[in-house]
C-alpha cells in the first residue's frame, strides 16, 4: 500500500466528515428532532454504508486506515468524559444500571433461545452498549478478521439505538 494511496484515504474520510458535520448542524436547525451531533452520526453511517458498497470500499487500505480512525475516534470520545459529576444525579445512574440489566436479560435470554456463541454475544452487546467505537475494537480482540462484523453491528447498533435511546430519554424526561 502506498502512502498515497493511505493519505487519499485519510483525506476522503476527513473530507466525508467535515461534510457531514455542516450539513448535520443544518438538518439540526432544519429539523430539531435530534442534536447536530447525533444527525452527523447518522450522516456519517449512512455515507459510510453507501461508499462501503461501491468499489471505493474495496481499495487496499481501507480497512488499515478505518481501524486507525476507529482508534482516534475511541481517544478523542474518552478525552471528553467527565466523570465527576456522576454522583450528583443518583436517580439518572441507577436508571442506567436499571437499563443495563434489562439489556443483560435480553442478551442472555436471546443467546440460550437463538444458541448465539460468546463472540457474537458479546459483540452485540457492545455495539448496544459502547456504541461504534468500541464494538470493532472487541471483534478485533478476538480475530482481526472479525473487525467487519464489528463494525457492521455497531452500525446496525447506531441505526436501531439512536431512535430507540431518542425514545427512551423521551420516557425520562416524563419522568423528571
Amino acid at each position: 500500500m502506498s502512502n498515497l494511496m493511505l493519505t487519499f484515504l485519510v483525506g476522503v474520510s476527513f473530507f466525508i466528515s467535515a461534510i457531514s458535520k455542516d450539513v448535520g448542524s443544518m438538518v439540526a436547525n432544519a429539523l430539531p428532532v435530534f442534536d447536530s451531533a447525533t444527525w452527523t452520526v447518522l450522516l456519517v453511517t449512512a455515507v459510510g454504508l453507501l461508499v462501503a458498497m461501491t468499489p471505493f470500499g474495496k481499495l487496499k487500505g481501507t480497512e488499515e486506515v478505518s481501524n486507525i480512525i476507529l482508534y482516534v475516534e475511541i481517544a478523542l470520545i474518552a478525552s471528553r468524559a467527565d466523570i465527576s459529576a456522576m454522583g450528583n444525579a443518583p436517580v439518572w445512574l441507577a436508571a442506567g444500571f436499571l437499563i443495563l440489566l434489562i439489556h443483560v436479560a435480553v442478551m442472555v435470554i436471546l443467546a440460550k433461545v437463538i444458541k448465539m456463541d460468546i463472540f457474537t454475544c458479546a459483540v452485540a452487546s457492545l455495539a448496544n452498549v459502547g456504541g461504534t467505537a468500541t464494538a470493532p475494537v472487541l471483534a478485533g480482540a478476538y480475530s482481526s478478521a472479525l473487525v467487519p462484523v464489528g463494525i457492521l453491528m455497531a452500525l446496525l447498533g447506531n441505526i436501531i439505538g439512536t431512535p430507540g435511546g431518542a425514545f427512551v430519554g423521551h420516557l425520562m424526561s416524563l419522568i423528571g
